[in-house]
């Protein structure tokens, strides 16, 4: 009995400990990260929202159990042993959490129930994707208004970047030089949020035609590497993100649908030990340009700074040191070392984007580069004194606030000045990054009955509409943790 009793114990302290960081219960869309997720990232998302203070409580409710069934039953003292190591975890809780969580609902059932709903339509999802070449949408009758000169159209899909962090927003440090030299060169947009906190949700928006109003599944609507290549163009997805098989994901089996695709991290997993960083996706990206094609859609998916941020640039790099300080109870690293290596990763993309640019800068082609995160991350953003892991049940801006600029070359500049004009006018237009597929065939001048003007934030014809997460407004406010 005791010894059911303690994984039982274990789960609800998982639950409590969810439901006291979040202020929710888990629900299907976290069910479904936890189930997508890998042990390395999962180990991860740990270091970042690891507190001492909850595993003084978990320890304290363990060890009733295990004394009582260790030692013989029925003792007074077992009893009393008991009652207070019990009466301990509900003190230390109410005093380190000021949260009404005794009022909400610990059921285990639920949460099992959630995975059995969630893995069954994940073996459904899975079983779509096995026979993604047969579904996959078509796209007959698209309507180019390019010239017959060389194109070579890049999509820039970063990680964890939100732009609170990027000098080019105006970040008292430096974190951009190149991209602050090119200042001018730049369309940088000022109010773009992210679709979801989460990669996999926020990737499968970004490159098919589901958005967060029409409520298609990706498979449903269609995307971008099948478009463009009905479009005539040769597609190209290069990742350093960790290794994906076909199946695995939605995106990931888009990215296999590409004619060429390349993933630099080849072990599953291996956030913490990968052996790439995201420079080394220039090479590739430099084959690509090379190869005789005359038009060309690429996908470069970074890394980006996904934590743990040190491990997202060569040692020795960046321009923001730190002190280590004292660790604290956890063993954890200091408040400094967080913001300073979190500082020199998109210091790190800065580096990168600056010989890709000067790559398609080389290239002579009529080309565009569209860049921006997946989401965001909150580094001491929110509050002084903690870092808050992504939620959709706290949302903060730093979690989906992101970057997102434009580059064109100068062929591109003086072929389609209608477009670059466009541009210029719509850079303080407020937009989700969901629709963000619409805005790259606009400047890639495609058309088809897939496109929807108004949903381009370039378009003459913009409709502004309401952003957010969930059944969470990004519009109306921020709800911020107490």
């Amino acid at each position: 009995m005791y010894i059911i009793s303690i994984p039982i114990s274990i789960l609800n302290m998982v639950i409590i400990w969810y439901l006291l960081y979040y202020n929710t219960l888990i629900d299907f869309d976290i069910m479904n990260t936890i189930m997508n997720t890998n042990m390395q990232e999962t180990k991860e998302y740990f270091s970042v929202v690891f507190d001492y203070k909850m595993v003084i409580a978990f320890v304290s409710v363990i060890i009733p159990f295990v004394l009582v069934f260790f030692m013989k039953p029925y003792k007074i003292t077992n009893k009393i042993i008991l009652s207070v190591l019990c009466l301990t975890v509900i003190v230390i809780i109410a005093l380190t959490h000021n949260q009404r969580w005794v009022k909400r609902e610990i059921a285990i059932a639920k949460i099992y129930n959630t995975y059995v709903v969630t893995n069954k339509h994940r073996k459904e999802f899975q079983d779509i994707l096995l026979n993604a070449d047969k579904t996959a949408i078509k796209f007959d009758n698209i309507s180019s208004y390019l010239t017959d000169n060389k194109q070579t159209f890049v999509f820039i899909i970063n990680e964890s970047q939100n732009k609170i962090h990027f000098s080019i927003y105006g970040y008292e440090k430096n974190t951009t030089p190149f991209l602050n030299s090119i200042k001018h060169e730049l369309y940088i947009f000022n109010n773009v949020d992210a679709p979801h906190v989460y990669t996999n949700d926020s990737v499968e928006k970004m490159i098919t035609f589901s958005d967060n109003y029409n409520k298609l599944k990706g498979y449903e609507a269609g995307d971008l590497i099948r478009f463009f290549q009905d479009a005539g163009f040769k597609t190209y997805w290069l990742s350093n993100q960790y290794f994906l098989g076909p199946y695995e994901s939605l995106y990931s089996a888009i990215a296999y649908r590409a004619d060429k695709t390349v993933f630099l991290n080849k072990i599953s997993g291996q956030f913490l030990e990968t052996a790439n960083y995201d420079g080394a996706l220039i090479k590739p990206f430099k084959e690509v340009l090379d190869e005789n094609v005359n038009k060309k859609f690429i996908v470069l998916h970074f890394m980006g700074s996904h934590a743990p941020f040190e491990a997202r640039y060569p040692k020795g790099f960046g321009s923001f040191d730190y002190n280590l300080g004292i660790a604290d109870l956890t063993g954890g690293i200091s408040k400094q070392k967080d913001i300073a290596t979190y500082n020199n990763s998109i210091e790190y993309t800065d580096y990168v984007m600056k010989e890709i640019i000067n790559l398609l800068k080389k290239d002579n082609s009529e080309s565009f580069l569209l860049f921006l995160s997946d989401h965001g991350t909150d580094v001491y953003d929110t509050f002084p004194d903690k870092i808050l892991p992504r939620s959709h049940s706290y949302l903060v801006p730093a979690m989906v606030e992101i970057p997102f600029f434009i580059w064109f070359s100068d062929r591109y500049k003086e072929n389609y000045v209608n477009v670059v004009n466009r541009t210029k006018n719509s850079l303080n237009r407020p937009y989700q990054a969901d629709r963000v597929t619409h805005t790259i065939l606009d400047l890639a001048r495609l058309s088809h009955k897939k496109y929807v003007d108004n949903d381009s934030i370039i378009s003459d014809n913009f409709t502004i509409k309401e952003r957010f997460i969930g059944d969470k407004s990004l519009d109306n406010g921020w709800e911020f943790r107490k």
